[in-house]
């Protein structure tokens, strides 16, 4: 058995619990419970209360908050929550940097609805909370470099998704994303003036109403309006990807291998659109935990071969059985 000494946080998962994967799906509507995070609706009503007028104006006056303008600018913090928001100002809330005694409710809440995408993706969550005026705009067109999961918990917000235009065949959403991100030379956060130089294509928009959940893979470029007073919350969802588990066994399995390490090298330098891949997320269903450590489980092996197949000798690698086996 391979223990893989993988960090992950904040969140962590008992032994046995299986991971919901959701890389190469397209972005859309969905529920918590199809994406396999359990909560409890008294939390959700828990995090509406952010839309009170005394509640947001304690959290403004937190740490974690940025006080956006209707055209997403960074201004100073408001005192008058309600003149901000008639103004169409956006209080952006990192509810995991937080603290104040009074809004331990609300912190407990994002808390428990953090830890649920964390047990269900078994990887590391963030919490937010946009809490926007009419025709307030947080962000610009944007990507992230984690999946979001929204939350529309109050008012409305109308949601534009589009596409960098790339040259690659794949059929997939999100693997376009993050053949785009390679061709970028991005990791994630990418700025709406870049997206727009490398052309945005086939921009769709959509509007969310309570209690829908709407999911933007990594990389998709996306933006929201708010149309009337709006508050949603994102959860932020890491990724373990298939280059970190690679690494972790390389440094605890296959340390003395000098081609294991140069394959991983290779890859990892590869310009081309097999970094893609390389990147893409593991497959955590496959993974359980012991004493804080990953597990891979023991149908791994037809895995890794298949990955390493298809990785290595793309990047002109080869091994004795043309493929790496673990056992």
């Amino acid at each position: 058995m391979i223990l893989l000494w993988v960090w992950l946080a904040p969140a962590r998962a008992r032994e046995g619990l299986v991971g919901t994967g959701v890389w190469g799906e397209r972005p859309g509507r969905t529920t918590l419970a199809a994406l396999g995070i359990k909560v409890e609706e008294a939390t959700l009503q828990t995090l509406a209360t952010l839309g009170d007028p005394e509640v947001l104006e304690e959290a403004a006056l937190s740490g974690g908050v940025d006080v956006r303008d209707r055209d997403g600018r960074i201004v100073s913090k408001k005192t008058d929550v309600g003149a901000a928001l008639r103004e169409g100002t956006s209080f952006v809330l990192r509810l995991e940097e937080m603290e104040s005694s009074r809004l331990r409710p609300v912190l407990a809440a994002a808390e428990a609805l953090g830890a649920a995408a964390a047990a269900a993706f078994l990887a590391p969550t963030t919490v937010h909370a946009y809490v926007t005026g009419k025709g307030g705009q947080a962000l610009e067109t944007h990507t992230d470099p984690h999946d979001v999961v929204a939350l529309q918990i109050g008012g409305s917000k109308l949601w534009e998704l589009c596409e960098v235009s790339t040259s690659t065949n794949e059929t997939s959403i999100a693997m376009r994303a993050e053949i785009a991100e390679v061709e970028l030379g991005s990791g994630g956060c990418t700025s709406r003036d870049t997206l727009r130089a490398k052309g945005l294509v086939g921009c769709e928009k959509t509007q969310l109403v309570p209690p829908e959940v709407f999911y933007v893979p990594k990389g998709v470029p996306h933006s929201a309006v708010s149309r009337e007073f709006s508050l949603h919350v994102t959860v932020g969802i890491g990724r373990i990807t298939w280059v970190e588990v690679f690494e972790a066994l390389a440094n605890n399995w296959r340390a003395d291998d000098d081609s294991f390490r140069r394959a991983l090298s290779t890859l990892a330098d590869a310009p081309t659109r097999d970094i893609a891949l390389w990147r893409a997320a593991f497959p955590t269903r496959h993974l359980t935990f012991v004493e804080e450590s990953i597990v891979v489980s023991r149908d791994i092996d037809a895995i890794f071969a298949d990955y390493c197949e298809r990785l290595f000798w793309k990047a002109a690698v080869s091994t004795p059985e043309g493929a790496v086996s673990v056992s």
